[in-house]
């Protein structure tokens, strides 16, 4: 079988087709070039003077509506030896393999990795993309054990292995055009929403029920049309200073006592941690229902001393203090 193949690609080089109006005609002047100190061999047309070019051809017997149409196999083992284990890309077209028949009915295109054999176990050979023989490498198609990997970038897939899930990994910055989405299909397949950056420069992000956003898998904020939930405390690094007999302290993490009132409320939300900063010899703070404090009793700090404090379902609760005067 490997002879007989051998022998009619041989002739199919030796003797090219090229389809005219007047049907397929041999081109026995076509010029096969061969350099043994390269080991490539060529062909050149020398009868069609339309151009420059010279096409080769693969065709089908007749119009293939199953199996394979023409085929071209390129191999990484010496497959006329007959092998046990081999490698092979195939480009070639096929009308319904494995039952994919494209998306227009209408058969498929391939271009195809295979490995064959215990040498190699199925693990296929990488199809990569590149220019100047690989010293500038711009993406490739790896079959790993969860799939296949789309890469865009020199190495190999990493980020996937994380997840099984991950059919394309970009290695380096990936950049949009403004008024270009990144977009995703609602659950149903009849709407999209996504991110964009506008002509204004801002970025927006558009969704259909909402946003909700995650920090380690807790979730910190959750929004719908018509509200927006912070779950944790939303604060900044911000002192408010403290004047009277209840500390603001809204939008902060720290408060700072400059007086000697005694604290008797303060303002926050649930979830807030607070730093309170003691500025003042008789600045106190009490404890009482919305304060909960160390021993149960009020602490007066004294200048420089600091007590740290967190907000939970409205309730003020000391978690630790410093005396440092």
């Amino acid at each position: 079988m490997i002879k007989k193949l051998t022998l009619v690609i041989a002739l199919l080089l030796a003797f090219p087709l090229m389809v005219n109006a007047s049907g397929p005609q041999m081109l026995l002047n076509s010029k096969m070039i061969t350099s043994p100190e390269n080991s490539y061999l060529g062909l050149e047309n020398t009868l069609y003077s339309g151009d420059n070019g010279t096409r080769f051809y693969l065709l089908p017997k007749d119009r293939v509506t199953t199996g394979i149409g023409g085929a071209f196999k390129v191999f990484g083992d010496a497959y006329h030896k007959g092998p046990s284990s081999y490698r092979d890309l195939g480009i070639y077209f096929h009308a319904d393999q494995n039952g994919d028949k494209g998306t227009n009915g209408n058969g498929v295109f391939w271009i195809n990795s295979k490995s064959h054999g215990p040498l190699y176990n199925e693990k296929a050979s990488d199809i990569a993309f590149g220019f100047q023989d690989g010293r500038f490498v711009a993406g490739r198609y790896s079959l790993t054990s969860s799939g296949t990997v789309f890469t865009i970038g020199k190495g190999n897939p990493t980020v996937a292995k994380l997840n099984p899930n991950i059919r394309a990994e970009v290695q380096g910055n990936l950049a949009f055009r403004n008024n270009d989405y990144i977009q995703w299909a609602s659950v149903d397949g009849s709407r999209l929403f996504g991110i964009t950056g506008d002509e204004k420069n801002k970025l927006k992000i558009s969704s259909i029920n909402g946003l909700s956003y995650f920090n380690n898998g807790v979730l910190m904020l959750d929004s719908d049309a018509t509200k927006t939930d912070f779950k944790h405390a939303l604060v900044t690094s911000k002192v408010n200073t403290v004047a009277t007999a209840t500390a603001d302290a809204t939008g902060a993490n720290r408060v700072k006592l400059t007086t000697g009132n005694l604290i008797t409320s303060i303002k926050g939300v649930d979830g807030q941690k607070v730093t309170v900063l003691f500025a003042h010899a008789s600045a106190t703070v009490q404890n009482n229902k919305s304060i909960k404090l160390q021993g149960g009793k009020n602490f007066k700090g004294g200048v420089s001393s600091t007590l740290v404090i967190e907000n939970i379902e409205g309730v003020w609760y000391e978690l630790s203090r410093s005396i440092n005067n």
